[in-house]
């Protein structure tokens, strides 16, 4: 029993003595490991899963109680993005914070992966989820409710809207939705991007697509007051010329008419005044008679007209009227109040006779 009792009692000094070396060495370490293994100071990433919508900038902040060197890892096709290091208090304690900030602009769908941060000091790793258009871990979804666009259904694996449903960005929610799709004004709507973006910039929802008080309805377009007006006055002005282009060719009109029945008239004239001459001249068979019974007629012509033969005039007769003639030029070229002797020759009845016929 006494060798017995003396072995524990060795072993109990022996372990006494090295209870010192064992709390300098052993307990720091085994601290450290349980700091680690529940998150006490160790590596921190905010935030874990970030939504956005594309086209907006994610930031991530991975922070550590000590001097590290961060590093950044990504899941997903990210090649633009930005970092920023930095150091921060904590407000209740006063310790410091080394921190690095992780920017990516302009993320869209193929971003949506997992974002790592570590550090080459500890080899720790803290990890990250970027969510961009409502899709969840690379793109991929199980059930519609994964996706964040409201009323849009998961189609194998990714979030889309259904048929006839188009995805607008509805600003005053802060939120992306599916709606279906309207054409025309005065189709029901929900939001004022169903109608600005689908029928026409200008329009608003009023349970239908509206113009807004900015516009007017034109033919089922929305036309801004500053360009109604200057339509109205260019429709004025197209009214005016073609007016003015009416009035210059029914003036011409007028014109050729009334020179036209001018014509016409005046020809007219000439006819009656030519059917009048004719009518009083005589006729073409009468002159030439006229001049060719100076002549004596042919036998021929006797023996077609059967005309009668007029005989030669006398002798005397001829002789008186000329002698007749010559006295009576004389007295016309005579000075006036003189007269002239009478011819012994008695041509009492002659004279008579001869200014007769003159």
């Amino acid at each position: 029993m006494v060798p017995i009792s003396g072995a524990t009692l060795c072993c109990a000094i022996l372990a006494i003595s090295c209870l010192p070396f064992v709390e300098l060495h052993a307990l720091p370490a085994l601290r450290t490991r349980f700091s680690r293994r529940f998150g006490e100071g160790d590596l921190k990433l905010e935030p874990t899963e970030a939504i956005v919508f594309p086209g907006s900038n994610v930031t991530f902040i991975c922070s550590h109680p000590s001097n590290v060197t961060f590093k950044w890892n990504f899941s997903s096709s990210i090649k633009a993005f930005d970092t920023l290091l930095g150091v921060s208090q904590i407000e209740e304690t006063g310790q410091p914070i080394f921190y690095s900030r992780l920017t990516i602009p302009f993320s869209t769908r193929a971003m949506t992966g997992e974002v790592m941060c570590s550090t080459e000091e500890e080899h720790s790793k803290v990890s990250g989820f970027l969510i961009v258009n409502g899709v969840r871990n690379g793109e991929t979804c199980r059930v519609s409710s994964d996706c964040l666009t409201d009323k849009a259904v998961c189609q194998e694996g990714i979030c889309e809207c259904p048929r006839n449903y188009v995805r607008l960005q509805v600003k005053d929610r802060g939120f992306d939705a599916c709606r279906e799709m309207i054409y025309s004004l005065y189709d029901p709507c929900e939001f004022d991007e169903q109608c600005t973006h689908l029928v026409d910039p200008l329009s608003m929802c009023k349970k239908v697509c509206v113009c807004g008080p900015w516009a007017r309805d034109r033919r089922g377009r929305c036309l801004a007051l500053s360009e109604l007006n200057n339509s109205r006055s260019q429709e004025m002005y197209r009214v005016g010329l073609i007016a003015v282009t009416c009035i210059i060719i029914l003036i011409v009109a007028v014109s050729l008419w009334v020179t036209l029945k001018r014509s016409c008239h005046e020809q007219n004239l000439d006819n009656q005044r030519r059917s009048i001459t004719q009518n009083d001249s005589p006729s073409g068979n009468s002159i030439s008679i006229d001049v060719t019974s100076d002549k004596p007629p042919s036998y021929d012509d006797i023996l077609v007209t059967q005309d009668p033969v007029t005989s030669p005039p006398n002798f005397k007769d001829a002789l008186k009227n000329c002698m007749s003639a010559k006295r009576l030029l004389r007295q016309v070229s005579a000075p006036a109040g003189q007269l002239l002797p009478q011819p012994g020759v008695e041509l009492s009845k002659t004279p008579s006779k001869v200014i007769h016929e003159t």
